[in-house]
């Protein structure tokens, strides 16, 4: 089992609380045909920059998007490769069981952190606060080679 660590959100430092803040305020843009549930993600770049994402559901499940994956994809996007933090704002039933995030979204953001990376996940009103960080949630990611050629990210910190 991993560590996660439970926290009031009036403890956070401020970037964080920033963090939970945006996710938050995109939450109510997700979309899923099938369930209905809204995850808002923010992600923060080295830089200081923040992105947010949501998930985009489908009525086939293997078209989904979820939300820290678009948060993620809109770094990049913005030539952002390096992510710190995380905040996710998941459906009110996942929020009190902790953090629970899926293992394709570990592996997506681990192409673009290190094991310091933050993953937050709070609750809309502020009430519950988890944290771990991902050597922790994911200690070894794929770091295999494509066709012989070796992966920029292959050294994990």
């Amino acid at each position: 089992m991993f560590r996660e660590y439970k926290i009031s959100f009036d403890k956070l430092p401020e970037d964080e609380k920033e963090l939970i803040n945006e996710a938050i305020a995109v939450r109510k843009f997700g979309y899923s045909t099938r369930s209905g549930a809204k995850v808002g993600a923010a992600v923060k770049t080295a830089n200081g920059k923040i992105y947010t994402g949501v998930n985009v559901g489908n009525v086939t499940s293997t078209l989904n998007v979820h939300a820290e994956v678009a948060a993620a994809c809109n770094a990049v996007g913005d030539g952002n490769v390096k992510l710190t933090k995380i905040a996710i704002v998941p459906f009110e039933e996942n929020t009190d069981k902790g953090i629970t995030q899926c293992g394709v979204c570990l592996q997506f953001l681990s192409e673009f952190a290190d094991g310091n990376f933050k993953y937050i996940v709070a609750d809309e009103k502020r009430e519950t606060v988890y944290y771990t960080f991902l050597k922790d949630i994911f200690p070894k990611p794929f770091r295999g080679q494509l066709r012989g050629v070796p992966s920029k990210l292959s050294k994990r910190k």
